[in-house]
């Protein structure tokens, strides 16, 4: 049929692809449009009349297609934000640092898609960024417009503020027992700590006890070396 009647190669992300992929015993390929010919590009993939196949995606390679899907959005080839979205999670993670495009703003790569666990999962890499406070303000600017911010991105936000401040700062709106009410957490117990320096000892107290109530040894660990580090002499 012709292109305009809905026909061509359609191309999504790699979630999606692969459930076409073990529907019909195929496999996902990284792929792009034929040059010159018509696409249609939305949210999560695209439509074209022709497409040119260039790899084939495995398990030990997806760290090296991430790469390219990377490089070649910083060379200004447009990408699909779903995918890219994808790519610099599946890079940072292999390489153990935030790996984004030069030019691409996470955030806004973010807000186009209202991924929230995207968002998390680039938090420790996040982290290591020089401009981290920056970041943590304008999804702080974000929130104040109506985003919404899971409670692991409050926690990461409150904390990048306070150590920047030196003392504690907490979002607008946001109420601190809210952020020290733990719910088996794994990675509470390691916020706690960085945060117990900005803490009254009441505060601190308050988040020991809900760490104690929790259920996994490792946060019952961490809620004693808190203490430990705070109490003179230990309790």
């Amino acid at each position: 049929g012709t292109f305009e009647a809905g026909h061509g190669v359609y191309a999504a992300t790699v979630k999606e692809a692969q459930q076409y992929a073990d529907e019909h015993g195929g496999d996902v390929y990284l792929v792009a449009p034929l040059p010159n010919k018509h696409a249609v590009v939305g949210e999560r993939g695209w439509r074209a009349e022709g497409a040119v196949c260039l790899k084939r995606l495995t398990q030990e390679n997806q760290a090296q297609i991430a790469r390219m899907i990377v490089a070649a959005a910083a060379k200004d080839l447009p990408q699909v934000p779903a995918i890219l979205r994808w790519a610099i999670a599946v890079a940072s993670q292999a390489e153990g640092r935030l790996v984004c495009p030069p030019g691409v703003n996470l955030l806004d790569l973010w807000r186009n898609g209202k991924e929230m666990a995207w968002l998390e999962s680039l938090l420790p890499y996040l982290d290591r960024a020089e401009d981290k406070p920056a970041i943590a303000r304008r999804l702080i600017d974000m929130r104040d417009e109506g985003y919404w911010l899971s409670l692991p991105v409050l926690r990461w936000v409150t904390l990048v503020l306070s150590e920047a401040s030196g003392e504690l700062v907490t979002p607008k709106g946001v109420q601190l027992a809210e952020l020290l009410y733990c719910k088996d957490d794994k990675g509470y117990a390691t916020w706690l700590g960085r945060m117990a320096r900005y803490l009254s000892a009441e505060q601190l107290s308050h988040a020991c006890e809900s760490l104690l109530s929790a259920s996994k040894m490792e946060l019952l660990a961490e809620a004693r070396r808190v203490w430990l580090e705070r109490a003179t002499p230990p309790s």
